[in-house]
């Protein structure tokens, strides 16, 4: 066995930058009226996008969303309970004699640690803060001519901020005095204090986002060799995001047990028009828990969060009592109140049943080598997440703690079967790993890398784990049949092969210790338990794992900017092999760090806004459709301009341009200091066709007019007036070049007030004290003074218990739910409706009548993965069975269990065949940008649609002598503008607010004259508020 140390760096490599856009508020968001929709299962549990699976990386991050915070405005956010630990560690060079080792013979070793520590401070709280010092090239100083070190110090130092979000997502910052360049600073007496270079309170994301973090503090590096912060140096500050909102971060005593330790953590999160969500610390801690906090949520309602309470329970593992730790989220009103609760406990107890006879293994049968046997061994992972009914989400794991298996709570259940990466450990034994035949899933750096970083000793100092998931499966059940298979293959690709990728890295490097040249090639399989391969798709990334460029940066540890980039995905069709669809995205940095460009033997070129400049979509049959990006020349990485091209020929080269969009943007609302920073205002859109002419403007403006104050409002606070509400948005109609403008006025919290339209008719809105909450409209009265009334009968769980619409005729509605889902409807004309809701959560029936005797019931099921199955109505049944991705691969008439409509799908989700209940069959057959049809009396129909998906060509009978073609023709607006079959010609004229303006048909023929300067069949015009004020002739054949 070869011996070996190891430093343990993250595989991780966030893919997808936070992506931040302004809410369009509607007064009437979240009022779907009552009556129209009775909740379901699916509804009530989150059953579907609990998990992703970083193809890249191959990690599973289970994010499984508790309680959604919010009620006004957009300064909320989603409590989330995340499990995705990734393998971290530091090597040393141990003394200790429980490692078998001593002060005169030190031997290597290392400890491991999830990165992601499953009982995160961060679970129940939208983000958390951290500044990461980075230090290499440790040196010693001599002071006064002394031929003995006075210190060690760094003699290249970086420090960042670094931001993680409660789903995963991480954000690095670096600081706006250096562009985060990492220094070496001369060595001389002053490197022996351990603060180092200051860099500042301004820091900027490099992800895209556009994000700043100010600092209340100023940041320095770090000297001194192995430390990870300066004594006293916080993160406090406010992180602004270009939405408007702000993450305020501030220092508290919460650590239980460590009084005098400070720990940065978010206590506010504030939205542009001043509402807030507030964290208070300083709560009293109930009986048994290790800390507590409470969360003000806009309409000051009050969630408390207690953690840390112990548990035990038996288990043949433990001599004794076994124990935990679980977190109670407790929220609603008094009374009413109910709670959540994350049971935590050693993650071998949820084991999965193939390891149950299995002896728990140590970190060396895990990791070999010299995994310290005096290391602490992981313990704490979720077992189960308790709803306020009691169901629950319970948690399953392999021997390395991955998540193996997600039981839902409607009975469905996930499973994950986890292997090590390629070219992971040829030489170590890892007994603990026996379905990888013993192998470990360590990597370790080439040997000159190793060199680079000083590593003398002989042993392998750079190592990392690299462990991926395989297969993912779903279960509609908890038997052993799996509904849905998806398979998940790597390739890490040397060079000199080029993958096809736009920039040409694949299998080019300029220097092999920065960038391998290597690339990556994931490939999916989605399979269906009976119908089997279904789709398949290949997956193509700057970089590869195994290389280590992406696991050990060099000085200045930055990762190349490329790293993790998807750069080509193909989508393959099953048994033969035929890409149906390529596409290949071209990336480009917003610019490139000065210090770089000056010294790149620092390292790769480290990422600066990576951003998509292109993409280029290939058809089978080689036509290409081209779309290219521009972006504002700030640093705003905001999209400013999209032109969008045609199919071109077989050859591969583009076709004409379609359209463009334009988009100006506000830019002097960008001051943070003054707490505004909203980077992405548009100001004005304008569309072009194909020839460069304007087809279509519309122009917004902002903040015009005071804000409407509402006494006594709670969490709003004052802002400044620089809040990026739309005033006016004015449209372009070019028939008579007159702007329609519509205005909205706002009240302090954002909430619109009164929508005037362009002829000067007005809506208004009322909003309800509710407690200081004003966050419910209550009244809406239109232009016409015609008032709809809506009633809260309890302001805290803010649902709409009646509507009086402008007659005085109410509807009323109760939620007598656990889960506050709906209950009981009764209209105005006496007819109630009844919704409730199965224990096994498949079904939601529903009861109606007109004289209270519950006659008229219906019934909605669904299986355990929360996919609607069944429907029924009194006692007739209608069915239909669902493929591996949720499409209809069965509708059975109703009443039936044989007699069905079956239906199958392409690679692309577009419908192959169809076959009726009678035998009677249809097909699909598609070739690049076209279909033919062939109903059940064996007719053909062929169909070609252009880039933007808008049907060109429909051919009768494309196979005959004499086929009959039917062209269609479209404005930039997608307004259909031509039909022309045989001789006939028929012409549609619209304006550029897509207003039909003029009919020609042959039907009638040329009869209204003057016309927008035409002669035509039909002329229409319109008033300012779009509606229609002329019509056609009483004669005219319609």
């Amino acid at each position: 066995m070869r011996r070996l140390s190891l430093l343990v760096f993250s595989i991780f490599v966030g893919l997808a930058a936070d992506a931040f856009a302004q809410t369009t508020f509607s007064p009437t968001d979240g009022m779907t009226p009552v009556g129209l929709e009775a909740g379901s299962p699916a509804g009530s549990y989150a059953l579907g996008g609990l998990d992703t699976v970083n193809l890249y990386n191959g990690s599973a991050n289970l994010a499984i969303p508790l309680l959604k915070i919010g009620g006004r405005g957009d300064a909320g956010y989603m409590m989330v309970a995340r499990y995705d630990p990734h393998w971290d560690g530091n090597g040393f060079m141990s003394t200790s004699a429980s490692d078998g080792c001593s002060e005169a013979a030190p031997c290597p070793m290392w400890a491991f640690a999830p990165g992601t520590v499953p009982s995160s401070p961060y679970s129940s709280r939208p983000a958390g803060i951290t500044i990461r010092p980075l230090g290499q090239h440790v040196q010693p100083i001599y002071i006064g001519g002394s031929s003995t070190p006075s210190c060690y110090a760094n003699g290249t130092t970086l420090t960042r901020i670094s931001v993680s979000f409660a789903d995963g997502t991480e954000m690095t910052l670096v600081d706006t005095v250096t562009g985060g360049t990492p220094v070496s600073p001369p060595l001389n007496s002053s490197s022996c204090a351990a603060q180092g270079l200051d860099r500042g309170t301004r820091f900027v994301a490099t992800d895209g986002s556009a994000a700043i973090f100010l600092a209340e503090n100023h940041i320095y590096d770090v000297n001194t060799p192995g430390a990870t912060a300066l004594p006293g140096e916080t993160a406090a500050g406010t992180l602004y995001l270009r939405d408007g909102r702000q993450f305020h971060f501030g220092d508290y005593h919460i650590v239980p047990g460590f009084p005098s330790l400070t720990v940065t953590a978010v206590d506010r999160l504030r939205d542009r028009n001043g509402n807030q969500t507030t964290f208070n610390y300083s709560v009293t801690i109930p009986s048994g828990f290790q800390s507590a906090f409470a969360v003000i949520d806009p309409l000051g309602r009050v969630i408390n969060v207690a953690e840390g309470q112990g548990f035990s329970f038996l288990d043949p593992g433990c001599t004794a009592s076994c124990v935990g730790v679980y977190d109670q989220i407790t929220y609603g009103p008094t009374g009413q109140q109910k709670t959540i609760t994350v049971y935590r406990r050693d993650y071998w107890y949820d084991r999965i049943s193939s390891l149950q006879t299995s002896t728990r293994p140590t970190y060396q049968s895990l990791f070999g080598g010299y995994a310290s046997p005096s290391a602490a061994v992981f313990n704490w992972a979720i077992w189960k997440i308790v709803l306020p009914d009691n169901h629950a989400y319970q948690f399953h794991y392999t021997q390395y703690g991955e998540a193996a298996r997600l039981d839902l709570p409607t009975g469905g259940h996930y499973e994950f079967d986890w292997v090590n990466g390629p070219f992971t450990d040829a030489f170590d034994l890892c007994l603990g790993n026996p379905l990888e035949s013993n192998k470990c899933p360590v990597i370790r750096a080439p040997s000159g890398v190793q060199a680079s970083f000083g590593n003398t000793s002989g042993y392998d100092l750079l190592l990392a784990v690299y462990r991926r998931v395989r297969e993912r499966r779903e279960y509609v059940d908890a038997g052993s049949s799996w509904t849905r298979r998806t398979y998940y293959m790597v390739e890490e690709i040397p060079p000199p092969q080029s993958l096809e990728d736009p920039l040409g890295q694949c299998g080019y490097t300029s220097n092999i210790n920065f960038v391998s040249g290597y690339c990556s090639r994931i490939t999916t399989a989605e399979y269906d338990a009976a119908l089997g391969l279904l789709s398949s798709e290949s997956h193509h990334f700057y970089g590869a794992v195994s290389r280590y460029q992406s696991l050990f940066p060099q000085v200045g540890w930055y990762s190349w900017w490329l790293e993790g980039k998807e750069f080509r995905t193909d989508v393959i069709r099953p048994g033969d092999g035929v890409i149906l669809r390529k596409q290949l995205q071209t990336w480009q940095p917003r610019a490139i760090p000065g210090w770089w460009q000056s010294n790149p033997s620092l390292g790769p070129q480290p990422a600066q806004d990576p951003r998509v400049g292109g993409s280029d979509l290939i058809i089978d049959g080689g036509k290409m459709a081209r779309k290219i990006l521009g972006y504002a020349t700030d640093d705003t990485n905001n999209i400013v301009d999209v032109s969008e091209y045609d199919y071109g020929n077989t050859s591969g080269s583009q076709g004409p341009l379609l359209r463009r969009a334009h988009t100006d943007l506000v830019t002097n609302y960008n001051n943070p200091s003054a707490g505004v920073y909203l980077r992405d205002l548009t100001l004005a859109e304008m569309v072009y066709d194909g020839s460069n002419n304007v087809v279509a403007q519309t122009q917004y403006g902002y903040d015009e007019n005071i804000p409407l104050p509402e006494p006594g409002i709670v969490q709003n606070v004052s802002v400044p007036a620089q809040r990026g509400n739309v005033t006016h948005m004015s449209r372009w109609r070019n028939t008579d070049g007159v702007w329609l403008t519509t205005a909205k006025t706002y009240d302090v919290a954002g909430n619109v007030m009164n929508i005037t339209n362009p002829g000067g008719g007005s809506t208004s809105y009322t909003y309800t004290d509710c407690m200081g909450m004003y966050a419910y409209v209550t009244v809406v009265t239109n232009a016409a003074s015609h008032a709809t009334t809506f009633g809260h009968s309890n302001c805290t769980l803010g649902h709409i218990t009646s509507i009086t619409d402008a007659n005085g005729l109410v509807t009323t509605a109760q939620y007598n739910d656990v889960l506050e889902r709906l209950t009981n409807v009764v209209h105005p004309n006496g007819q109630r409706i009844l919704y409730s809701y199965s224990v096994d959560l498949t079904t939601v029936t529903t009861k109606s009548d007109q004289y209270v005797d519950q006659q008229i019931i219906s019934f909605i099921v669904s299986d355990g993965l929360g996919r609607t199955i069944e429907t029924r109505l009194g006692n007739v049944s209608t069915k239909r069975d669902l493929d591996a991705l949720g499409r209809v691969k069965k509708q059975y008439n109703p009443g039936s269990t044989t007699d069905a409509t079956a239906y199958t799908y392409d690679a692309l989700g577009r419908v192959a065949s169809i076959t009726h209940a009678d035998g009677s069959r249809e097909t699909f057959v598609w070739t690049g940008d076209s279909v033919i049809h062939t109903d059940p009396a064996s007719k053909q129909l062929k169909q070609r649609v252009d880039a933007l998906g808008r049907i060109v060509e429909v051919t009768e009978d494309p196979a005959s002598l004499n086929p009959l073609l039917t062209s269609y023709a479209y404005n930039t607006l997608d307004d259909l503008t031509t039909v022309v079959q045989g001789a006939q010609t028929r012409s549609f004229v619209y304006d550029s607010l897509k207003q039909l303006r003029a009919v020609t048909n042959p039907e009638v023929g040329a009869v209204v004259t003057n016309c927008l300067g035409q002669t035509v069949s039909e002329c229409y015009s319109y008033d300012v508020n779009g509606m229609r004020a002329c019509k056609p002739p009483s004669n005219m054949i319609r």
